[in-house]
């Protein structure tokens, strides 16, 4: 028998598995920090809470004058933009970056999962400062993609999350519509009161605005029929009676009670939008805040407010009924 409580050291010969174990080797991993900068948890909670309601996914463009997003829902029903200016975050660097002319730029593009940075930020109290740096690791062929990651600390806890690949996001461009009607309302409470109460009548709503008055409706149609008490009821011929009718919800504010209303001509324009898109672009608008319609008849709906730092945009498509 051989003797027992001996400790095996690295890098001494082991008879019994017929070779010389040798100490792993630390690989050294070159990266480089891109941008980093702090900011407070609730200004990326109301982003990512947006963002949620329409894609998985996102690409993030990093200048100067902040970080920008823009996307578009995967039926391109709805488009919308997001800024997060520069006055947000403090302790800001941007890496001045290399394009493929040779020139310099100070610009950082990433893709990032929308349920992993909800899944980091859930951990995160709406008052924390966040550490963010985006690290790039470079690779060693220059036909390779460099690989990279969002570092985000928050006091003692560090988390990495891998960026997505964004040679296939796109950039959506937000049209310059043309609208006939302007409304400005001081909060989106009344808003959503009558989001949620369309949204339980039908799927599609119509809002519809004048130069006095802002109104957001929908109508469903329904039917009742009596039941047949026996099969005899049916050898005689009786008809039983039906009754029909429409539910409808109603929003109305009128210019005298604060709503700001700007309209063209003396027509009021209307137009029909899905309900579920509405109410869910609604929901994410914080209280408290102005938010603005910008309306035309038959035409995209622009609904646009500002929180703080944090500035965001929509594109709603209308329905348009088939002649």
């Amino acid at each position: 028998m051989g003797k027992t409580g001996e400790a095996k050291k690295p890098g001494v010969k082991n008879k019994k598995a017929g070779g010389e174990q040798k100490p792993l080797a630390r690989i050294k991993v070159e990266r480089q920090t891109l941008w980093k900068a702090s900011v407070c948890a609730k200004y990326l909670n109301e982003v990512v809470k947006a963002l949620s309601v329409l894609v998985d996914e996102f690409k993030v463009k990093i200048r100067e004058v902040g970080v920008g997003i823009q996307v578009v829902d995967p039926a391109h029903v709805e488009m919308m933009s997001i800024t997060i200016g520069r006055e947000a975050f403090t302790n800001w660097w941007l890496a001045k970056k290399p394009d493929l002319g040779g020139a310099y730029t100070e610009t950082v593009e990433a893709g990032l999962d929308v349920d992993k940075l909800k899944g980091v930020l859930e951990l995160c109290g709406e008052g924390d400062e966040l550490g963010l740096e985006y690290e790039e690791y470079p690779s060693k062929s220059d036909e390779a993609v460099a690989l990279s990651r969002l570092k985000i600390t928050n006091g003692t806890a560090t988390y990495r999350i891998a960026t997505l690949e964004i040679a296939g996001m796109y950039d959506p461009e937000i049209p310059q519509a043309a609208h006939s009607a302007l409304v400005i309302l001081p909060s989106v409470g009344e808003l959503m009161k009558g989001a949620k109460a369309c949204f339980r009548v039908s799927d599609q709503l119509t809002l519809c605005a004048s130069s006095e008055k802002f109104e957001a409706y929908a109508e469903g149609s329904w039917s009742y029929g009596e039941e047949e008490s026996d099969e005899g009821d049916k050898a005689k011929g009786e008809e039983l009676a039906t009754v029909e009718g429409d539910d409808d919800a109603r929003l109305t504010l009128l210019k005298s009670q604060g709503t700001i209303l700007r309209a063209e001509g003396t027509e009021p324009v209307q137009s029909v939008f899905p309900t579920d898109y509405f109410r869910n672009t609604v929901a994410v608008i914080p209280d408290g805040v102005p938010v603005c319609l910008s309306l035309g008849q038959n035409w995209p709906m622009k609904i646009e407010w500002k929180h703080g730092p944090v500035s965001m945009s929509v594109l709603l498509a209308p329905r348009i009924e088939k002649e």
